[in-house]
């Protein structure tokens, strides 16, 4: 499966989020020639972050992304990834127009998307997932997601517009991508002693409510 970005079917919201005029169209451009020549490629979709300024547009991305036959997975917004911020990010920042501040709003749209869920839409979050994006949304201090080892070391692999490579952003980077291979890196000692720090950190992390959340 191949999911690339999308968080408005406006073409303006899009780009005003990703920070780059233009970006909408590159996005539709791809997802065209995926479904020309996508081969032996089993799904196709997109990823979408659930936020203030796209909300109103949630609903009708679903619609759109239905009609396409394409997939469709949500995240919750989270502290913006390379950026150092307190915790109170979402609310004293310079980022904390990202955060949707229309409650009943973003309830009322997280319970319709459950709702077309169980009704066959291809929604890739499960119900319990987005019911979490609730709870999260409601005091993001609060949630912790209490499971008994962290599995992010084993899937994840991040790099930032530097070249740094991080399976966690909190325990610093692994190597870099400009010095060393990609999977050098992947099997490196260093590597293998931030999975292990990894596995058994109990941070109240946020980042376990989307691609890794677990029941």
């Amino acid at each position: 499966m191949i999911s690339l970005s999308l968080d408005s079917i406006n073409e303006d919201v899009h780009d005003y989020l990703r920070g780059v005029k233009g970006a909408y169209r590159k996005v539709m451009d791809a997802l065209s020639y995926f479904e020309d020549y996508n081969g032996s490629l089993k799904k196709l979709g997109i990823q979408t972050i659930i936020m203030g300024p796209n909300l109103d547009s949630i609903l009708d991305l679903v619609e759109w992304a239905h009609r396409r036959k394409l997939s469709i997975y949500f995240m919750a917004i989270v502290e913006p990834l390379c950026v150092s911020l307190q915790s109170n990010w979402y609310t004293e920042s310079d980022y904390s127009f990202l955060w949707p501040k229309e409650t009943t709003k973003l309830y009322n749209i997280i319970d319709e998307l459950i709702r077309l869920k169980e009704e066959g839409i291809d929604i890739g979050n499960s119900s319990a997932q987005l019911q979490t994006f609730k709870t999260y949304f409601t005091n993001p201090n609060d949630f912790i997601k209490k499971q008994k080892h962290c599995k992010m070391g084993d899937g994840m692999l991040k790099v930032d517009p530097r070249g740094d490579v991080f399976l966690c952003a909190e325990k610093g980077p692994i190597g870099n991508i400009r010095n060393n291979e990609i999977q050098d890196i992947w099997l490196s000692e260093k590597a293998e002693r931030v999975r292990e720090e990894i596995k058994f950190c109990k941070t109240n992390c946020p980042q376990l409510i989307n691609c890794y959340f677990e029941e």
